[in-house]
């Protein structure tokens, strides 16, 4: 699951609510500055000016796990 620093709607504290129904996913809180961004937003993982961060969603269809991610910090729920 990603969450971002800059999402109005996806608050921290509504994120941390919702990990708490999801205990089994690890969490991605990713700012746009990590990927030298302007903004990310609530929606902003959809543009393709978020494109670094499909490749590891990808990886991790493909089987991969977090250990290959490279933005952001991964922690458990």
């Amino acid at each position: 699951a990603y969450s971002m620093s800059d999402d109005d709607w996806g608050t921290e504290a509504s994120v941390n609510a919702l990990m708490k129904v999801y205990p089994q996913l690890t969490r991605r809180h990713v700012s746009p500055q990590e990927l030298g961004l302007g903004t990310i937003g609530h929606f902003g993982f959809f543009k393709p000016k978020s494109k670094k961060l499909w490749d590891e969603v990808l990886h991790w269809f493909e089987g991969g796990d977090e250990t290959g991610l490279s933005y952001g910090r991964a922690s458990p729920a």
